[in-house]
Parts: C-alpha cells; structure tokens; sequence
C-alpha cells in the first residue's frame, strides 16, 4: 500500500476548520461565516465571526468561494529540482518561487496543498521508505518555516517494470493514472472541478484530468503537439503564481460581493 505522510498539525487546522464550519450552520440556520486561517482563532466583538486581520475580517463562505478545493503539487519538478532519485536532504534544491506560491495558495486562498510524487526509486531499491519518510518530513518542516504547509503527501512506490519483487506492478496510484488524487479526495473531501493541479510533465496532466481536476496546469515549453489533455503551460513558478491569482482571485470577485466589518 503506497505511504501516506501528512503534515499533522496542518491536518488538525482543518479539521477544526470543518467542525468551526459545522458550529456555526447549527447557530446561523446553514450559513457558514468562519474565515479560513492558518493562524489563530479570534473573534470579532462587533459582527461575531471568527478573524485573523488585525484591521478587519471578511465574511467568507468558503463554500460559495473555493468549495472544497485544494492545490495538487507533483514534487520532483516543481517543489525541488529534480536530479534523479532524491532521497537525502542535501540533494535537495527548492525551485525558486515554490514558498510564494504556496503562500499564495495556504495564506490568501487559504486551502490545503496536497503533493502526489511517483517515487519509483523506493521499488528499483534505490532507497527505501525510511529515506523517503525522513525526507518528506524534512521538506514539510521546511514549508512551515517558510510560513506556508503541506496539508498531506501522498506517494507511489511501484513500477510496472523495474520494480524489484512486490514494488513490481502496475499500480494505480502512479501517474499517469489518478489513483492518489482519488484518494485525497476521498480523504479530504474535495470537489476535483474545483481543485488545481502543477506538473512539469504531461502525465501530471493525465492524471490530473481522469480525476477531474478542473484547472491543469504544466511547468514546460509550449508544444502544439501536446494537445490533449487541455491544459496551461507556464514557464516556471513565477508565472504559475500569476495564473492562479489570475483565476482564483479573480472568480472570488465575481462569484461573492465583498463584505467587510471593521473592528474598533
């Protein structure tokens, strides 16, 4: 069974997101009004909704906004340089612009990222799961020193040809197939329409699209040959963080009028 490695206190953030959620239907007949926060509940005294800004709080529906969304990261390529077969923590170099955008995503969106890596270097005996487990925890350390997290990490160790005994199998979790997306889905209970997938590679793109995931996005060149799946192409991080302020931001305006109570 493919390990799963979760960034805990993110995991607990969320959960009590959703029972702060259920809380406040019961007590306003169906509508929720917490805001989403990496922080620290407070609440404001003169609307009663819970708040992070230390000028105003936001009234948001996060059902209405972003319902049940999440950021869906490959790893190798886009988190880190991918070199082949990391697995130590000196191997590994973030790519520039990965804290911005996940920031962007966790900070001011204020949904979960999730990491879906095929790691076929565990199943060819490269290194194994403790390397790996070591090292994942390493890199979520290193998110929330940034000032971001990783909500959950899910990874696929096998390979239908080089994997060594057990690892040995078409599984499907390994993209191109949509098994782990599947799976966090399932796990945080998430609308794929309205979740976000960033690869550099085309079976990225595949899996993101049999999961339908409804915003495919690929670090690369544009290649007219590449035509399907549909999907954006951006040529690094900085332009993926445009992108999705461009679209994420921009259906907030649209789909909810701003309302606004400024504390005293």
């Amino acid at each position: 069974m493919p390990g799963v490695a979760e960034g805990y206190r993110v995991q607990c953030l969320i959960d009590a997101t959703r029972r702060a959620h259920a809380m406040d239907r019961r007590r306003s007949g169906g509508r929720a009004s917490v805001t989403i926060s990496m922080g620290v509940w407070k609440k404001c005294p003169s609307c009663g909704t819970r708040w992070i800004s230390a000028r105003c709080c936001r009234q948001l529906n996060a059902e209405v906004y972003m319902p049940n969304s999440a950021l869906f990261l490959d790893r190798d390529g886009v988190v880190n340089v991918d070199r082949g077969y990391i697995h130590r923590s000196e191997q590994f170099e973030f790519v520039p612009g990965i804290f911005d955008l996940a920031r962007f995503w966790t900070n001011e969106l204020r949904r979960p990222i999730v990491v879906v890596t095929n790691q076929s270097g565990i199943g060819r005996g490269y290194f194994d799961e403790r390397a790996y487990a070591d090292l994942t925890r390493w890199m979520c350390d290193r998110f929330e020193a940034e000032g971001t997290a990783i909500a959950r990490v899910y990874h696929c160790p096998y390979h239908p040809q080089d994997g060594i005994g057990e690892y040995r199998c078409d599984h499907p979790w390994r993209k191109p197939k949509p098994g782990m997306l599947l799976q966090a889905v399932s796990d945080l209970g998430l609308d794929p329409a309205h979740c976000a997938i960033l690869g550099d590679k085309i079976s990225d793109i595949e899996a993101g699209a049999a999961a339908g995931i409804g915003l495919l996005v690929r670090i690369g060149s544009r290649d007219a040959k590449m035509a399907e799946p549909l999907h954006d192409v951006v040529a690094d991080l900085r332009e993926a963080l445009a992108l999705f302020r461009f679209h994420f931001r921009s259906h907030f305006a649209t789909a909810v009028p701003d309302q606004r109570c400024r504390h005293p």
